[in-house]
C-alpha cells in the first residue's frame, strides 16, 4: 500500500509541475492581435496574426442551424409546406469571418529616429533565451513599452502586410510557422530581403498599436519600431532551444 502511495504522489506532482509550465506559455496567443498561433500550416498573413493576428481572422460563429432546424415531421401539418429559410432570419452577417479593418502604428519612425539614441541598448536579444525573452515580451509588455531593443533573425514577409523578424524555433502559441518572431515596423525599402532567408538585424522601440476589427472591438498588438534594419552576413544559432 505505501509502495502505491508512493508513486501515486509523484505522478501528481508530475502532473502539477507540468501545468505549471504549460499554462503561462499559453497567455502569449492572446497578447498581440497580429501574432499567430502555429499550427503546422504554411505561414500566412496574420490577420490577426499579435492574435500574429490569426486567431480574428477566423470564422468565430457557429452553425446555428444545426440545432434550430427542423424536419417536416415535427411540424405542425399547417406549417409543413412553409419554406424554413424564410421562417429563419438572415445569419449572413453573423456567418462573416472577424477581420481587421485597420491597424494603427501610433509614433512617426522619421522623427522618432531623429531623437533616438542607438548607441545605448536596453535590451540584445541573441543566441540564447531568444524565445524566453520574445515571451517575455508579449506576457510582461508594461514592463519593456519604450525601450530600445536589439534582435537578430530571419526576416519574416506577412503577405506583404507586416513584416516580423524570428528564428525556428520549439512549437509554442505565439510561433508563426515553427518562427518564434516579432513584429517590427519600418519605413526602410526591404525589397531585396527573401522572407525566410535573409538574416537581418533589427534595432528599435518597443511600442503597442492597435488594430480594429470588423466586430468593432480593439485589440493591441506589440512590435518594435524599427530605427535601423541591416542585412547580416552571417547568421546566429538557428534552430534556438531557449
Amino acid at each position: 500500500m505505501k509502495f502505491r502511495q508512493k508513486y501515486v504522489r509523484w505522478i501528481i506532482l508530475g502532473v502539477v509541475a507540468f501545468l505549471i509550465c504549460v499554462v503561462p506559455w499559453k497567455k502569449v496567443a492572446q497578447k498581440s492581435s497580429h501574432q499567430t498561433p502555429n499550427n503546422n500550416e504554411e505561414t500566412t498573413v496574420k490577420v490577426p496574426v499579435a492574435e500574429n493576428r490569426s486567431n480574428i481572422d477566423q470564422n468565430v460563429v457557429a452553425d446555428s442551424m444545426n440545432n434550430q432546424s427542423a424536419t417536416s415531421e415535427d411540424l405542425p401539418e399547417e406549417q409543413k409546406n412553409i419554406p424554413i429559410s424564410s421562417s429563419l432570419p438572415s445569419s449572413d452577417a453573423e456567418n462573416q469571418p472577424i477581420t481587421v479593418v485597420s491597424d494603427e502604428y501610433p509614433y512617426n519612425i522619421d522623427e522618432d529616429r531623429k531623437i533616438a539614441d542607438l548607441t545605448t541598448v536596453d535590451i540584445s536579444v541573441g543566441d540564447r533565451l531568444y524565445m524566453t525573452q520574445i515571451n517575455d515580451w508579449y506576457m510582461n509588455f508594461k514592463d519593456y513599452a519604450d525601450k530600445t531593443v536589439e534582435i537578430e533573425g530571419y526576416f519574416l514577409d506577412m503577405g506583404g502586410k507586416y513584416t516580423f523578424v524570428g528564428r525556428n524555433g520549439p512549437t509554442c502559441p505565439y510561433c508563426t510557422g515553427g518562427y518564434v518572431d516579432f513584429e517590427f515596423q519600418t519605413d526602410q525599402d526591404l525589397s531585396e530581403y527573401i522572407s525566410q532567408e535573409t538574416w537581418i538585424s533589427v534595432v528599435g522601440i518597443l511600442r503597442e498599436g492597435k488594430s480594429i476589427l470588423s466586430n468593432g472591438e480593439i485589440k493591441p498588438f506589440y512590435y518594435i519600431e524599427a530605427m535601423q534594419v541591416d542585412k547580416m552576413d552571417s547568421t546566429g544559432i538557428n534552430p534556438i532551444s531557449d
